[in-house]
């Protein structure tokens, strides 16, 4: 009996069906209008603009807005001028929190909500693209270096000058030399592209693109940070313009957790026998090039006074 009072139920509510998913619809389009009215009339924010360059004054998270400490910084990208931003600093000092914001008020902005800044301006997008994470996929056995390779594949495939892309320490799964030459190439392939792209990375050898693409790349950086006993203190999560010089405080940071101290002294003193050896390398090999260039201009001299 219960069975056919339920049929009857749902032959009668089936007619009603086109009317009640449009009712739903409405119901969630009210309710995201409302919550973004809310939030424009609670929250210090600005009315977008939109221009052919992506100019923020004091945009800040927002998530973070909610914090009385959040640190509010600028963003500025133009095809002419700085298409591509390399982001270096510290572990912690807020590189993919900042990555992350710039792409939260740029969907803010095209949505048809206000941002939380000082003054807004930006291009309309037709991507947004991200690769941060580190995950390996246990579904399609990819490990978390091939789900970055796989997924930088289909960003540089569907990616154009329309285009945002955000893009979070890449390669760091591999070896140094090769996370280097991967991460380089992928930039220049953007570069082609024409895509505004902000590339965070721990390898500060990617500064000498700015070199080889004046006009298109710029670097950046966040401050260093000041080490108290077991706490830290930086100038907080601001952003500066230039290359970061190091150091990268993820031997402090690893102190600050339950590692066993001797394991933290054995890093410590191996880290800095690599870089002995490194500063000792590019000695000799500046010393190298040097006498090179000296024994070239003596043979040189020599063939020439021979002619004479």
């Amino acid at each position: 009996m219960s069975n056919l009072v339920l049929e009857q139920m749902i032959m009668n509510i089936r007619v009603y069906l086109p009317s009640l998913y449009q009712c739903a619809e409405l119901i969630s389009l009210l309710d995201c209008y409302t919550s973004i009215a809310y939030y424009s009339n609670k929250t210090k924010t600005v009315r977008p603009k939109f221009s052919n360059h992506i100019k923020i004054i004091d945009g800040r998270h927002p998530i973070l807005d909610c914090r009385s400490d959040v640190v509010p910084n600028n963003t500025f990208l133009s095809q002419k001028d700085g298409r591509f931003i390399i982001i270096a600093g510290p572990n912690m000092s807020g590189k993919s929190t900042y990555m992350r914001q710039v792409c939260l008020l740029q969907i803010m902005a095209q949505m048809g909500c206000l941002v939380p800044a000082e003054s807004a301006t930006f291009i309309p997008m037709t991507h947004i693209f991200s690769r941060v994470g580190h995950n390996d996929d246990l579904v399609r056995n990819l490990s978390g270096f091939s789900v970055e390779m796989s997924e930088m594949a289909t960003i540089l495939q569907n990616a154009n000058q329309s285009s945002l892309i955000i893009i979070d320490e890449l390669a760091r799964s591999t070896s140094t030399e090769e996370g280097i030459g991967i991460s380089y190439a992928i930039c220049e392939k953007i570069l082609a592209i024409g895509a505004f792209t902000l590339f965070a990375t721990h390898f500060l050898d990617m500064a000498q693109l700015e070199i080889c693409y004046p006009e298109i790349v710029r670097n950046y950086h966040f401050s260093s940070m000041k080490f108290n006993g077991n706490d830290y203190d930086t100038t907080p999560h601001k952003l500066f313009k230039g290359p970061y010089q190091g150091p990268l405080y993820g031997l402090d940071l690893a102190s600050m957790t339950t590692f066993p101290e001797k394991i933290i002294k054995d890093a410590e003193r191996l880290a800095e026998r690599l870089r002995t050896a490194k500063r000792e390398s590019s000695f000799l090999d500046t010393t190298s090039k040097i006498e090179f260039n000296n024994t070239f201009e003596t043979i040189e001299n020599f063939e020439t006074n021979r002619t004479i």
